[in-house]
């Protein structure tokens, strides 16, 4: 092999996953190797190799598709005369299989990395090239199932470390992909504490609710605009959805099956982030690009859809969490994000529908626009529930005596109440929220009428008392 070392090292990266990419070079240099050149597809990668003017000393590439790696292994190994065949060869991947360590070992790949990448890792790949070993990733299982496979588990370390690659550049996406590794590192956490399962089951159910959620707001990303790889990207949410109804059933009351259950869901996440959401926010990145070309006034249109499609998105998020924490601290500060988010989307839409009226707009931001006005309703709705949920914690402490009585309590409880039912209005009206939400409003309703009576039960008492006017009375 001609790897010699970083001094003098000249390394090009040919990444499909271009987060993958990324993370490689910025661990590249900070080993003090720069003489770094990036290509993104198979293509331009043996373009450099023939015509790029340069003698590379290694090149690392991922699968490049499904066997791109292997046809990039063709040509270095037997097609080329311009560097030594036996140039190493570093291949990136988030699931490696027994056959396909095998076949990249018979193309001739000189080391095998797993995703997530570490510097650690690449500087061990490094080390061991010079000595002129072939590395290779411990196998996933053979089974009769396509990756990822089902029986794998990893080491729980893994799980609790949120991966590079799930960087897509859409801030909304790039969000929620990390609050998908935080929901699996509670899950994992509830898995090492076994305790019968319950509190797995818990953590489950809650997560399970989270990828409905996100699944929902990647897809209606999908549908405001061309997309021609919409429907198989449906497709493999519809499939992990069902996969999870099978797995959770299964995996009642059995720790092990859990543990595997944790880590096919990031090797899956891991795969479908590179797979399919970054081509999907690419495609949209492109077609917005596109559309602000030719009409500046378009371009700031689309700004300000875009932004309030963000945060409308982010509230049922938000929400999630407050279900998630009964802190106090932190369910005054979650409600106040939500409160804030919500008043800047509102405020924004209605200057997306002003500008709208004056300049129009294209079909993306009519679709766009379309399910901000869903998210609006929907969102009141989280919101109805999130704040009367407050009151409700707050209301019972009044009545069980927890905080005495408060000077002024049913004013101030009634302005609380006032502003949930300012939200429900917003949601459509007390007929169109859930019958759940109902139920919660009225629970409300309920005891802020006791904490009012309680208050002016009080009051008379300490009027038969003497201790204030009675000719104030009517005035509380």
């Amino acid at each position: 092999m001609t790897f010699k070392g970083p001094d003098g090292l000249n390394v090009l990266i040919a990444t499909e996953n271009k987060a993958c990419g990324r993370q490689v070079q910025s661990m590249l240099r900070a080993m003090g190797i720069g003489e770094l050149t990036e290509v993104f597809d198979l293509s331009h990668a043996i373009l450099q190799l023939s015509h790029g003017g340069k003698i590379f000393s290694l090149v690392i590439c991922d699968f490049l598709g499904q066997d791109g790696h292997l046809k990039l292994m063709k040509f270095v190994r037997n097609e080329q005369k311009l560097f030594p065949a036996d140039t190493p060869v570093i291949c990136i991947g988030a699931l490696w299989t027994p056959d396909s360590i095998k076949a990249a070992h018979a193309g001739g790949v000189s080391a095998m990395l797993k995703l997530p990448v570490t510097d650690k890792d690449l500087g061990r790949v490094l080390s061991m090239l010079r000595q002129k070993a072939v590395v290779a990733p411990k196998p996933f299982p053979a089974t009769e199932t396509l990756p990822p496979q089902r029986g794998t588990t990893l080491d729980p370390a893994v799980i609790n470390t949120r991966p590079k690659s799930e960087i897509t550049g859409l801030e909304v996406i790039d969000e929620e992909h990390k609050l998908f590794f935080f929901h699996l590192s509670m899950l994992n956490k509830a898995i090492k504490e076994w305790q019968g399962g319950g509190e797995v089951e818990n953590t489950l159910a809650v997560f399970r609710k989270f990828i409905a959620m996100h699944f929902s707001h990647e897809e209606s990303l999908m549908e405001s605009f061309p997309y021609s790889s919409r429907q198989v990207h449906k497709s493999s949410h519809d499939e992990l959805n069902e996969r999870l109804r099978e797995d959770s059933a299964q995996a009642k009351g059995d720790a092990g099956k859990y543990a595997r259950l944790a880590s096919f869901l990031y090797e899956w996440m891991i795969d479908h982030i590179s797979g399919f959401d970054q081509k999907m926010v690419a495609a949209l990145r492109l077609h917005v690009l596109e559309a602000a070309k030719t009409d500046r006034l378009a371009a700031q249109t689309a700004t300000v859809v875009h932004t309030a499609f963000t945060l409308a998105m982010k509230i049922p998020v938000l929400s999630l969490r407050l279900d998630m924490d009964w802190s106090n601290t932190n369910q005054r500060s979650l409600n106040a994000k939500i409160g804030d988010i919500f008043e800047r989307m509102t405020n924004l839409m209605v200057l997306a529908e002003s500008r709208i009226r004056s300049f129009g707009c294209n079909d993306h931001q009519l679709a766009l626009l379309q399910e901000i006005q869903k998210a609006v309703a929907a969102n009141a709705e989280v919101m109805v529930v999130s704040a009367t949920k407050q009151l409700i914690h707050y209301g019972k402490s009044i009545v069980a005596g927890v905080h005495g009585l408060p000077l002024g309590i049913g004013t101030a409880i009634n302005f609380q109440l006032s502003s949930v039912m300012e939200l429900v209005s917003v949601a459509g009206g007390i007929d169109a929220i859930s019958e759940s939400s109902r139920a919660f409003v009225d629970r409300a309703r309920d005891l802020v009428d006791s904490i009012v009576a309680m208050e002016k039960g009080s009051s008379v008492a300490l009027a038969d008392h003497g201790t204030i006017d009675a000719g104030m009375m009517k005035h509380v």
